[in-house]
C-alpha cells in the first residue's frame, strides 16, 4: 500500500472548542475555554470536600509539636480556602495561572488580616517562620510566628489536589499534594515506628474514593477524551494508594534506622537545628567569689513562687551545669536551641517530686549570667526569647538584657536517705566521667585522700557520703577571701597538707581553707576517681527558703553557691553539698597557698584565666559518620526517578520494535506514537484510530505532525484487519513514520512540555 495523499474532507471546527495543544510554526491556537473547564456539579463539590479533609489530616501530625490545639482552625480554614479557590476557578473557567494568583492573593490578605502583619512583609515572615518552626524546642506556641508555614502548605496542597481533580486530568496525581503535605509535617516531628495504620488507610481510602467518583461519573474520566466512558481499574486504585503506603513505610524505616526504639518520639528537627551561640564571659565558677566578696551585695533577681503546698521548701536555685573538666576549667557541653512554650523532660533526667509550681523571676541589672535561675525542672516557659539545653534542662536568654521570665517547674526531689547502686555510666554521659590527666604527685594526693577518708565505705554510696561529711567537717575551713581557682593544682592543694594527726586542736585554724568553688570541684573530681559521672552546678543558695507563706524573695549576689551532682543510674542527678559555711575563718594567711604538683607556690597569674569562655560542645570525631548521612541520598531521588522512568520507556520501545511478529511490530509503532504524543499533551485518546488521530491533528493546526500519522494509518489498518500477515518492510516503514511523527512533535513542543513528557510515568501503565 502507498502513502495516503488525498485526505477526506473535514467538518469545520469551532476554534473556541479546540483543545490546548503544542505550538507549531504558525503559532498555537489559543483556546477561549480553559482546559478541562466545565460545569461544576454536586459530585464536584463532594470530591473537593473530601480532598480538603484529606489535606487537613496532617493537622494531627502538627499537633505533636504544638502546645495546644490552636493550630486546627487556621489549618482547616486554609484547606477549605485552597480547595474553594480551585472550585471557583473551575466554575469561572479561569486558567491555572490565574487561579494560582488568586490563591496567593487570598493567602496574603488572609494572613495579613488574621495576624495583623504588613502584607509586604509576609514573604520574609514566611521564611523566618519556617526557620523558627524548624529550630524551636517542643512544644511550640500556636501564634503567628509558627503557624504561617503549615497554613501555607495546607492551602497550596488543597488547591493543587482539587485543581487536579477538577481539571479532569489523571486524578491519581491528586495524591501527590496530599502526600506532600503529610511529608512536610513529618519532616518536623516523626512518630517513632511508623504512621498509624488508620492514618494510612484513611488517606488511601479517600484517594481511592476521589479516583472512583471522578473516573466513573464524568465522560472520559481521568486523562481520556470527551465522549468516552472510563471505569477505574483495580490497578489504578492500587497505584493511587502506593504513594501513601510508601510514605508510611519510609517514615517507619527512617525512624527505626535514625532513632532508637523506645516510647519517646523521634524529632528530626533535633538533628537539623543549628545550636544557638550562647556564651558566658567566663566560666560561671569564676563569678562565685566575685559575688561572695562584694562590699555591698546588690540584688541579682526577685523570685516569686506560687503553688507551693504544705511544708515544701525551696533552698537551691540552679543556674548553670558544668560537666566538662579539662584539669583547668569547669565548663559546659550544653547545646542551646530556641525554647518553645512547653518543654519535654530533659534527656539527663533529674528526680522530681511531681509537685508543679509557677515561678516569676525579675532580673536586675547586676545579674551576672545569660543562664537563668530556676526553681526546678522547667516544663513551661513564657516571657521573652529564651533558649534551653535539651540534655540538662538549662535555660538561657537568647539576647542579653532580658528583664525576666515566667515558668512552670516541677520541684526537684530531695536526696533519698539510701542511694541505689550508681550503675554503669551511660554512653551519653561519658564526657561527664572523664578524669583529666594527672601528674604522679596529683594522683598520689587524690588517691591518698580517698584511701584515708573513704576506705571505710562498703559501697560507692557510702564512700560518697564519707567524702561529703569530711569536706564539711572542721578539717576544712571556709573563707570567702581564699584564692579563686579550680585547676588540679588548686584542688590538690586544697586537699593537702592536713594536720599530721588529722585533728584540728582547740584554738588552731583549719589548714585547708576555701569556699564552694573548691569544695564542689574537688568532690566532683573525687567522684570521677571512683568511676562515676559528675558535674558542678552554679546557682544560688537561699538562707531563708521559699515556702507557701514566704513565696517571694529578692536574692542578692552574695547568695551565689556551687555544689556537685553525681549521676545515679535509675535515679538521675543527685545533689551533694560538701561546703559548710559554718567552718569560717577570717584569717586569710591561715589558708594553704595553691601549690603546683611539684610543691612550688603557684602565683595568682598561674591560675586559670577567669575570662576563659564556656566551651562549646566538642566537635565530632574526624571520620565519624553523621547520623544524618541518609539525607545525602535525598538529592539523588529525583535523578533516580528520572532514570527509572526513562529506562522503562526505552525498554518498552525496544521490546516493541524487536518483536518477531511483523503485525505486532506495527501495532507497537502505533502505540508508541499514541504514548509519545499523549505525553506532549496532544489529545490522542484511547479510542481513536490512527486515521481519527491524523484528522484531529489536522483540525487543530498540527499538519506537520499529522502527515506521518496519515501515512501510518493504512499500515495500522492492514496489520489489524488484513487477512494476510504484514511484511517486515511495512513494519519497518511504520516505525520510521512513528519516529518522524514523534520527532516533529517534540520540536514543536515547549521546553516545559518536553520536560513533563520526560517525567510522565503514565504511558508505562497503559496497554
Amino acid at each position: 500500500m502507498t502513502a495516503v495523499t488525498d485526505r477526506p474532507p473535514l467538518d469545520p471546527v469551532d476554534p473556541s472548542t479546540r483543545h490546548a495543544h503544542l505550538g507549531s510554526d504558525t503559532g498555537p491556537a489559543t483556546p477561549t475555554v480553559a482546559p478541562g473547564a466545565g460545569p461544576v456539579g454536586v459530585l464536584d463539590i463532594v470530591v473537593v470536600v473530601v480532598v480538603a479533609l484529606v489535606v487537613a489530616l496532617p493537622a494531627w501530625i502538627w499537633g505533636r509539636i504544638f502546645a495546644d490545639s490552636g493550630h486546627l482552625a487556621p489549618i482547616g480554614i486554609a484547606c477549605a480556602g485552597g480547595a474553594g479557590v480551585a472550585l471557583l476557578s473551575a466554575r469561572q473557567a479561569w486558567s491555572r495561572a490565574l487561579s494560582f494568583v488568586v490563591l496567593l492573593a487570598a493567602l496574603l490578605v488572609g494572613l495579613g488580616a488574621r495576624y495583623a502583619t504588613n502584607v509586604a512583609d509576609l514573604p520574609s515572615d514566611l521564611v523566618d517562620s519556617w526557620k523558627a518552626l524548624a529550630s524551636t524546642g517542643l512544644l511550640i506556641p500556636t501564634d503567628a510566628r509558627f503557624l504561617v508555614p503549615p497554613v501555607v502548605v495546607s492551602a497550596l496542597a488543597a488547591w493543587a489536589a482539587a485543581t487536579v481533580v477538577l481539571r479532569r486530568r489523571a486524578v491519581v496525581l491528586a495524591a501527590i499534594p496530599m502526600v506532600a503535605a503529610t511529608v512536610i509535617a513529618l519532616a518536623y516531628t516523626v512518630a517513632l515506628g511508623a504512621l498509624p495504620a488508620w492514618y494510612v488507610a484513611l488517606v488511601v481510602a479517600a484517594i481511592g474514593f476521589v479516583l472512583v467518583v471522578d473516573g466513573t461519573r464524568r465522560p472520559g474520566g481521568a486523562g481520556f477524551d470527551e465522549g468516552t466512558a472510563h471505569r477505574v481499574s483495580p490497578f489504578e486504585l492500587v497505584v493511587a494508594g502506593l504513594p501513601v503506603v510508601a510514605l508510611g513505610l519510609v517514615a517507619g524505616g527512617l525512624t527505626t534506622v535514625v532513632g532508637s526504639v523506645g516510647d519517646e518520639p523521634f524529632d528530626l528537627r533535633e538533628r537539623l537545628v543549628r545550636p544557638l551561640d550562647i556564651f558566658e564571659a567566663a566560666t560561671p565558677l569564676a563569678n562565685v567569689k566575685a559575688g561572695l566578696v562584694a562590699d555591698a551585695p546588690e540584688a541579682a533577681f526577685t523570685i516569686e513562687v506560687s503553688g507551693l503546698t504544705g511544708d515544701t521548701e525551696i533552698r537551691l536555685l540552679p543556674v548553670a551545669t558544668l560537666d566538662v573538666y579539662d584539669g583547668s576549667v569547669w565548663s559546659t557541653s550544653a547545646s542551646f536551641e530556641p525554647a518553645g512554650s512547653r518543654l519535654p523532660a530533659p534527656e539527663q533526667t533529674t528526680p522530681v517530686t511531681g509537685e508543679l509550681v509557677t515561678q516569676d523571676i525579675e532580673l536586675e541589672a547586676a545579674y551576672p549570667f545569660r543562664f537563668l535561675p530556676r526553681a526546678g525542672v522547667v516544663e513551661r516557659l513564657g516571657g521573652g526569647e529564651l533558649a534551653w539545653d535539651p540534655r540538662s534542662g538549662t535555660v538561657a536568654a537568647v539576647d542579653a538584657g532580658l528583664g525576666g521570665y515566667s515558668a512552670d517547674v516541677a520541684l526537684v526531689a530531695p536526696r533519698p536517705d539510701v542511694l541505689p547502686d550508681p550503675g554503669d555510666v551511660p554512653a551519653s554521659l561519658r564526657s561527664a566521667a572523664v578524669v583529666p590527666d594527672l601528674t604522679d604527685a596529683q594522683f598520689e594526693i587524690l588517691a591518698d585522700y580517698v584511701n584515708t577518708v573513704a576506705a571505710g565505705g562498703a559501697t560507692v554510696q557510702d564512700q560518697l557520703a564519707l567524702i561529703e561529711a569530711d569536706l564539711r567537717s572542721e578539717r576544712f575551713g571556709y573563707n570567702e577571701n581564699a584564692a579563686a581557682g579550680h585547676s588540679l593544682a588548686a584542688l590538690t592543694s586544697y586537699l593537702a597538707p592536713a594536720p599530721p594527726d588529722g585533728v584540728v586542736g582547740e584554738g588552731e585554724v583549719a589548714a585547708r581553707v576555701g569556699f564552694s568553688e573548691q569544695s564542689a570541684s574537688v568532690f566532683a573530681v573525687l567522684a570521677r576517681q571512683l568511676g562515676l559521672a559528675s558535674r558542678v552546678v552554679v546557682g544560688y543558695q537561699l538562707d531563708v527558703p521559699l515556702t507557701a507563706e514566704a513565696s517571694q524573695q529578692t536574692v542578692t549576689l552574695d547568695r551565689i553557691h556551687a555544689w556537685p551532682e553525681v549521676w545515679i543510674d535509675g535515679t538521675g542527678w543527685v545533689a551533694f553539698d560538701p561546703t559548710n559555711r559554718a567552718n569560717t575563718t577570717d584569717d586569710p594567711s591561715a589558708r594553704t597557698p595553691a601549690v603546683s604538683s611539684g610543691g612550688q607556690d603557684a602565683a595568682q597569674q598561674d591560675l586559670p584565666d577567669p575570662q576563659e569562655p564556656i566551651l562549646l560542645p566538642p566537635e565530632p570525631t574526624v571520620g565519624e559518620r553523621s547520623p544524618l548521612w541518609w539525607l545525602l541520598i535525598v538529592p539523588l531521588l529525583p535523578l533516580l526517578y528520572l532514570l527509572t522512568v526513562w529506562t522503562a520507556k526505552v525498554f518498552r520501545r525496544t521490546r516493541r520494535r524487536r518483536v518477531t511478529d511483523a503485525n505486532r511490530r506495527v501495532i507497537g509503532a502505533w502505540h508508541e506514537v499514541r504514548d509519545r504524543l499523549g505525553e506532549l499533551e496532544l489529545p490522542t485518546g484511547r479510542s481513536r484510530s490512527a486515521l481519527d488521530l491524523a484528522e484531529h491533528l489536522d483540525v487543530i493546526d498540527l499538519r506537520d505532525v499529522s502527515d506521518p500519522v496519515y501515512e501510518l494509518a493504512p499500515i495500522v489498518d492492514e496489520a489489524l484487519y488484513a487477512p494476510t500477515a504484514t511484511s517486515d518492510e511495512r513494519a519497518d516503514q511504520a516505525w520510521s513514520l512513528s519516529k518522524r511523527a514523534v520527532s516533529i512533535a517534540r520540536r514543536s513542543a515547549t521546553p516545559r512540555q518536553r520536560l513533563t513528557a520526560l517525567l510522565d510515568p503514565r504511558p508505562l501503565f497503559r496497554r
